[in-house]
């Protein structure tokens, strides 16, 4: 019997394990990332790039490393305004930028020489392709769900 009960407890303890190394696998959050590169395509090293959430003004800060590659991980669902800077290269500015969960996008920046106190200014218009990986990702609302659930009800 003492055999069985251990066997049972050695299985629940597995299962619960499980469970939870798959919980923290799970996000609500995505990151930015691009490369930062001037008008003959050479990559900006060090360029200081800020992404800004639209709604909550929240602000990350990092610089693009010897590549020219950046990445802001760990970003709530929203729209963010992506500003890179370097010396000699007018301001970017890119904003209307949608992140879902667990949809990273990319914001390439294409600077042109010219006084860090001239600014382009770029706007999303137009939703972006994943084209890095195999990731499907669709943002459901709550009617939605309910419609789901229980169909006509959608509208209550």
């Amino acid at each position: 019997m003492s055999l069985l009960i251990s066997r049972r407890s050695l299985l629940l303890l597995v299962a619960v394990v499980c469970l939870s190394v798959s919980g923290f696998a799970q996000s609500d959050t995505a990151s930015i990332s691009g490369y930062v590169k001037d008008p003959t395509g050479s990559v900006v090293p060090n360029a200081s790039v800020v992404i800004k959430n639209e709604s909550t003004l929240f602000e990350r800060r990092t610089t693009s490393n010897e590549n020219g590659y950046y990445i802001v991980t760990t970003l709530p669902p929203g729209f963010y305004t992506v500003t890179v800077e370097a010396p000699g290269f007018k301001k970017y500015e890119k904003s209307k930028n949608k992140l879902d969960s667990n949809i990273s996008t990319t914001v390439d920046a294409s600077l042109q020489v010219g006084a860090v106190t001239e600014t382009v200014e770029v706007t999303a218009s137009l939703a972006t392709v994943q084209s890095e990986t195999a990731t499907l990702g669709k943002l459901i609302t709550e009617d939605q769900v309910r419609a789901d659930r229980w169909p006509g009800s959608a509208s209550r």
